[in-house]
């Protein structure tokens, strides 16, 4: 029932989308009509995830500003607010940035444990996460690295470099 719930709700948006008035596409929506304002919201919500080091987000949102059509510099968006917490844990938050881009995330959270600012806040748990995520990699590796000799012991006696010899035909 939710599937169909879902699929109801895409295909009344799709209905929207495409619908064509007078041999002409609609527009897509009344969101989508500011493409300035979008743009703007793009250039913002990079500089954001740039800063917390979620790259991906950054990758993102900078492919999709990309394809939107250059601002004039009257129209760029203001830098993000830099409020006092800000300026307090502004050392510790740029050394653990560097840190962070090194992918060293315990040393990142070390020296972020004390900070205050939601910023800092941010890039402590995200450290302290991926920084258990990486562990876990690190042990599945270790763990199926014991066994892969053993695998490749029983693979070879069947994948001897004779096998994959090939003899020309004499005339």
């Amino acid at each position: 029932r939710g599937v169909q719930r879902r699929a109801g709700r895409r295909g009344a948006l799709a209905a929207q989308r495409c619908c064509c008035v007078d041999g002409k596409m609609a527009a897509l929506s009344s969101e989508f009509s500011d493409l300035v304002g979008i743009k703007k919201q793009l250039i913002s919500i990079t500089a954001l995830c740039k800063e917390r080091g979620l790259v991906h987000s950054v990758k993102w949102a900078s492919e999709l500003a990309f394809s939107l059509s250059p601002l004039p510099m009257s129209e760029l968006p203001p830098p993000p607010p830099f409020t006092e917490e800000d300026a307090q844990d502004l050392d510790a938050v740029t050394l653990a940035q560097s840190y962070f881009d090194l992918k060293e995330y315990d040393r990142a959270a070390y020296f972020l444990r004390d900070c205050c600012s939601p910023k800092a806040y941010f890039l402590y748990m995200y450290s302290r996460y991926l920084s258990g995520e990486k562990k876990k990699d690190d042990e599945t590796v270790d763990s199926l690295g014991e066994t892969l000799p053993q695998i490749q012991i029983q693979l070879v006696p069947y994948f001897s470099w004779q096998t994959f010899v090939v003899l020309p035909k004499q005339l």
